[in-house]
Formats: C-alpha cells, structure tokens, sequence
C-alpha cells in the first residue's frame, strides 16, 4: 500500500502539470491547425439543433430555444439546418407565444435566405395565416397567392390551396370565391389531408346554401368513419356535427359534440379547440350547470388567453359568477376556491 502512495502521487503531479499541455495540443490539432473551442457551440449542425430541440419541445424554454436555434443560423449558415432552424424560430412566436409581427419577421428570412428550401414555401404560407391573425386579410390572400403561385409542384401547394379558401370564406364571407378553390383541392389533392377538410367545408357551404338540417349531422360522421387517417379532417367534421346541432336548436348534444372534439383531438389548432370550448360553456349555461359553465368559460381564459374567444369568456364568466352568488350566496365562490 505505502509503494502504491509513492507511485501514485508522482503520476498525478505529472498529469497536473501535464494537462495543460495536452489541451493545447488538442486545440492545435493535426497539422498545426488551430481549432476553435468556444463554450456553448456543438461540433456541428446536427448537435445544435438538438440542443435548440431539447429547449423547444422537452423544457418549452421558448426563449432558450431562440437562442440555440439562432446560433445553428449563424454558427452553420449553410447547412441544411439552418434553414430549419429559422423555420422553427418562426414556428414559436407564430404558434408558441402568439407574436405573429415577430413571426412574420423570422418567416420571411427563411422565404429570402433560403429560396430553394421546402421550409421557404411553407414560411410564405405562415406569414399568409399571420397576416389573417392579425386581420389583414388581402395580405394574407397575397401570401396564400404567392406560394401557389412561385410553387405549384410543392407538397404544400393543398396547404396554400386551403388557407386562401378558408380566408375566403370565413374571414371575408365570399363563399363564391372559397367553393371553387375547395373543388380544386378535391380534383387535383385527393390523397392529402387537406382532400378531407375540402368535403367538410363544401358541406358546409351546401347548408348555408339549402339550409341547415338536423340530417346534416350523419353527412359529417359519415365523413368521420371513411377517413379514420386524417385527424384534422376528421375534427373539422366533428366540429361541424357541434355546431349543426346548436343551429338546430339542440345545444345539449351540441356540447356533447363539442366535449367530444376537445376529447378525442386535444393537439389541433388553439382557435377552434377554444371555439369548441365556448361552445362546451354556452351549453352548460343553457341547461343551467352554471358550475360547469363557469370552469369552461375560466378554462379558455387560461389556455387560450390570445384567442378571439378569451375575452367573451371573461365576460361570460364575470356574469355567470353574479348569478351564482344571486343563487348559492356570496361565499359559494370563496368556498370553492
């Protein structure tokens, strides 16, 4: 044991002092090439954009995963990461943090850095539903326009084709310009999602059209059942079942359409989750479940806060909760707290 001490000792003197030096020779590198070290930078692209992902979807750290993204972009601005990475910043501020000025920033230098890319026409599609979230809706059409236009062969030239449909037809109510580009995406997409949401809102147009009809509702289950692989399809028709039933006159099932929606496709986009939501209140009020009611409407207000729902849902709530206290006394909502 005492020989051990004695050769043990002198070995780890030895690498104290010798640690430098071994650093510096890996930091020259072969051939006498200096090597850049910097803390904080991954070897390549592929490592820090990882990193970037870990922030994004693991910690949902959305600032921190700016920032590793941003450094792909200027750390490997020519790799295929890189246009990416610039895609993704756009992606939180459109999606994530509901800044859709910044949005529309960060999109359009993927559109001009990285013109040969798929994430460029699709970037021209986000700043196309960007400029809808913030009313400006010729803009938005010249986007939609734009992509179809400059990428007629792309993969999400049905994606171009739906958001100009869609801002025709619910946003600028012309349900004469919207019914001929869904056509189209039945004739020339029918093997993508966007084939399925074409059919729900054509149905759609046929009941503003000839009427709307409690029998309306079996079209849209129908069309449920025959496309069990498109979600997005599939939830737009089980939204139109919810809302046909309150058309009708029969908000009870309406809200058991719209609950059902909530359940069985948590992950589509936050507009019409928060507009099933509203509807999920407004049928519980009507039944007189203003407990219900009341969760429902405060649920939008807290997982929907940028929606167009968020501040009817405040009003709703603050008038419900003096209804409550008319019936139940002014320590029931204190007591449920």
């Amino acid at each position: 044991m005492g020989r051990f001490k004695q050769v043990a000792i002198p070995i780890l003197v030895a690498c104290v002092f010798l640690l430098p030096l071994l650093i510096g020779a890996l930091a020259q590198g072969q051939l006498g090439r200096v090597l850049e070290i910097e803390i904080g930078k991954a070897a390549n692209a592929k490592g820090q954009i990882k990193r970037a992902y870990a922030k994004d979807f693991d910690n949902r750290d959305f600032q921190g995963a700016i920032d590793e993204y941003r450094k792909v972009v200027e750390y490997f601005p020519n790799s295929p990461e890189a246009a990416e990475a610039q895609f993704r910043i756009g992606n939180i501020y459109h999606w994530k943090t509901f800044e859709p000025e910044k949005a529309i920033v960060e999109y359009e230098k993927v559109a001009d850095n990285y013109p040969d890319s798929d994430y460029a026409v699709e970037s021209i599609i986000r700043i196309g539903d960007c400029y809808g979230l913030l009313k400006q809706f010729d803009r938005s059409i010249e986007y939609f326009q734009r992509a179809i236009n400059e990428y007629p062969d792309s993969q999400y030239a049905p994606m171009a084709n739906i958001g100009l449909a869609n801002t025709h037809l619910f946003e600028l109510h012309d349900h004469e310009k919207a019914a001929p580009i869904y056509e189209s995406i039945l004739a020339k997409y029918p093997q993508t999602p966007f084939f399925v949401e074409a059919k729900v809102w054509l149905k759609y147009i046929d009941q503003t059209r000839q009427g709307i009809r409690k029998e309306d509702v079996a079209i849209y289950q129908q069309i449920i059942a025959d496309y069990p692989e498109h979600r997005y399809g599939q939830a737009m028709a089980q939204y139109m079942i919810g809302w046909t039933y309150f058309r009708v006159q029969e908000s009870a099932n309406g809200g058991v359409a719209f609950q059902k929606m909530l359940d069985n496709y948590p992950d589509i986009d936050a507009n019409h989750l928060s507009a099933a939501q509203f509807y999920v209140a407004v049928a519980h009020s009507s039944q007189g479940r203003y407990i219900d009611a009341l969760i429902a409407f405060e649920t939008i207000m807290e997982k929907y806060p940028r929606s167009k729902y968020a501040q009817p849902a405040e009003k709703s709530a603050d008038a419900l909760k003096e209804v409550i206290t008319a019936l139940y006394g002014d320590g029931f909502l204190q007591q449920g707290d």
